[in-house]
Formats: structure tokens, C-alpha cells, sequence
């Protein structure tokens, strides 16, 4: 092990070029992976509800109703919109009834639209947004309501859910952390963990909404105490040797089994999903324990090459009450 550390140390520049390349190539990747928002796919074969999808879908094709919704036109507005829905590239069958309450109700309109796609497909997410764009060119109020719409927008709301996260995390790091350098250490050596992870997901045929929408935050929360064990276990041998590459040395070879020992157990674990009758498990299990993986090799490659590099900067952004555990000779530099 000794040897391996050795050389992550000595030829840490290289190392962290590879991984940052890595990184970049993820970041890449992760626009062409397949998302599969249709979560009865993974039922089990033998499930009720699955064989009825299946025959509905056979006798009568895919179709996903969506409806939309206008504001202030008037009855005769509705009569030629009702018209020119039906006209729309995509649409089946249009339901409207002037004289229903159902469809008219005190400013606003509603058109019960048949979308001859299936819900969760980029060609029904075209056709409402075709709708909508078009009405709202024309001045009008238009609203879009369905499961189409709600495939349409988790993207932007997986994104605000990511940003919380980090927020919050960079908080609790911050108020933690020994070093206020500490935080960007760990979030830049995570950060390129998940870029990979998401990337990777490509060799996949497809991965899960639901488990693209959780692996960025779960992958963080389950590996960032690696990170941290590790550079805990620096400063304790920083206390011993002042040179900071030796240092870092000691630390990786006497770290390496308390962190990888802790990894395995989260692997396994992950791993013990795909034995879910409901089969997103083995689709989650494997791309959260690929992350976790990732992030261990991480750790062990780009954590020690910013620690290094960063070395004089993380002692003087220390916090107070913890520089005195600083040997003075590293004090005199």
C-alpha cells in the first residue's frame, strides 16, 4: 500500500489531470443519458396493474391525456380554439363542452386534450409545449396541466433540489470544518465523484427519474465522511512529520482500510437493493453503489492532490482555536 500512496503523492499533478478529465467527460456525457420517467416499467411481470397497461396499451395504443387550461376568452374564442387543437400534429381526440361547468367555470376555459404518445416521451412533451407556446405568442393566459407537463418540469426541479442541498451542506461544513478551505476540498473532490457517476450512467440503456433525481444528493451525503476521515487522518500525522507530502503519504497507507472497510459496507448495502421485487432497486443500487466506488477513488486521488497543493493556504485559513495543533516549524513557513 505503501507504494501505491507513494506514487498517488508523487505524481499527484498527473493524477488530478486524469480524474479533472474524467470529470469534464461526465459533465459531457450526462445531457445524452437516457431517462426513463415511465416507473411502471419496473413492476414485476406478475403485477395486476402492470398486465392491465399492457393490454390498454395494446388494444388502444399509447395515449396520455393532458388538459389545458385558458383564461378570460370568450365562447366564441373557445369554439375556434376547440377547433384548432384537433388540427394540432399529435392530437387524438378533443373534449369540450360549452355548457358544462366541468369546462367552463367563471374566467376560465378548459380543453381535455388525447396525446397520441406515451406520457413520459419527449414527443408528448413536444406537442404541449408546441400548444402552449402558440396560444401564449397570441397574448393568451394558458395553462398545461397532466403527468406530461410533470415529466416536463423535474429537470428544473431536481435542480433546486441539488442547490438546497449544497447550500445546506456548505453550511454544516463550514461550521464543522477545521479549515474554512476545508468545505471546497471536499465538495471539489465529491463534485468530480458525481460528474463521473452521472456520466457513466450512458453505458446504461437507461436510468430511472427517480434515481437520477436522488444519486447527486445521496452520493454526497454517503461519501463526504471519506473525505473527511482522510484529511483528519493528515493533520493527525502533520502533528508527527512536517514534511506534507510524507505526511500525506502515512495518511493514505494508514487510512486506507478504517475508509475502505467503511465504503465496502455502504457497497454492499447499495448492492442488496437489486433484490427488490420492485425492480428501480437493482437499476438504484447500482448506480448509487458505482457512485460511492467513484467517490472512493476519489478520495484517494484528488483529495490528496488539492490537499497538497493547498497545503500553506488550508493552515492559514484554519480556524483559531486549532492552529496550535500545527507544529511550529509548519508555523515558521
Amino acid at each position: 500500500m505503501k507504494r501505491i500512496a507513494t506514487f498517488l503523492v508523487k505524481k499527484r499533478i498527473i493524477v488530478l489531470c486524469v480524474f479533472a478529465a474524467l470529470a469534464v467527460a461526465g459533465a459531457a456525457m450526462m445531457p445524452f443519458v437516457n431517462i426513463n420517467y415511465d416507473l411502471t416499467q419496473y413492476l414485476p411481470d406478475d403485477f395486476k396493474s402492470k398486465q392491465a397497461l399492457e393490454i390498454m396499451t395494446e388494444e388502444f395504443g399509447d395515449v396520455s391525456p393532458v388538459d389545458i387550461v385558458f383564461k378570460g376568452i370568450t365562447e366564441e374564442q373557445a369554439a375556434v380554439i376547440s377547433k384548432e387543437l384537433g388540427e394540432f400534429e399529435g392530437i387524438t381526440a378533443v373534449l369540450y363542452d360549452a355548457g358544462s361547468a366541468d369546462y367552463r367555470k367563471d374566467d376560465y376555459t378548459r380543453f381535455t386534450l388525447t396525446v397520441g404518445h406515451n406520457a413520459y416521451s419527449e414527443e408528448a412533451i413536444n406537442v404541449v409545449n408546441t400548444i402552449r407556446d402558440r396560444y401564449q405568442s397570441q397574448g393568451l393566459t394558458v395553462y398545461t396541466v397532466g403527468m406530461i407537463v410533470e415529466n416536463d418540469i423535474s429537470n428544473s426541479t431536481l435542480f433546486v433540489a441539488i442547490l438546497v442541498a449544497f447550500a445546506i451542506l456548505m453550511v454544516i461544513l463550514f461550521v464543522a470544518s477545521s479549515s474554512w478551505l476545508d468545505p471546497l476540498i471536499y465538495l471539489i473532490t465529491i463534485g468530480a465523484a458525481v460528474l463521473i457517476n452521472m456520466g457513466t450512467n450512458l453505458f446504461f440503456s437507461s436510468v430511472s427519474s427517480m434515481t437520477e433525481s436522488v444519486t447527486a444528493i445521496l452520493q454526497l451525503v454517503l461519501s463526504m465522511d471519506y473525505s473527511i476521515m482522510l484529511i483528519t487522518r493528515y493533520r493527525q500525522e502533520r502533528l508527527l512529520v512536517n514534511d506534507p507530502e510524507t505526511a500525506m503519504i502515512n495518511a493514505i497507507q494508514n487510512g486506507f482500510a478504517p475508509i475502505a472497510s467503511s465504503s465496502v459496507t455502504t457497497i454492499v448495502g447499495l448492492l442488496c437493493l437489486i433484490f427488490m421485487s420492485f425492480t428501480i432497486g437493482v437499476d438504484m443500487g447500482i448506480v448509487l453503489a458505482k457512485g460511492v466506488l467513484i467517490s472512493l477513488l476519489c478520495v484517494f486521488t484528488v483529495l490528496p492532490a488539492l490537499t497538497l497543493m493547498l497545503d500553506k493556504y488550508l493552515y492559514r485559513a484554519m480556524k483559531k482555536r486549532k492552529r496550535n495543533l500545527i507544529p511550529l516549524a509548519e508555523e515558521a513557513k
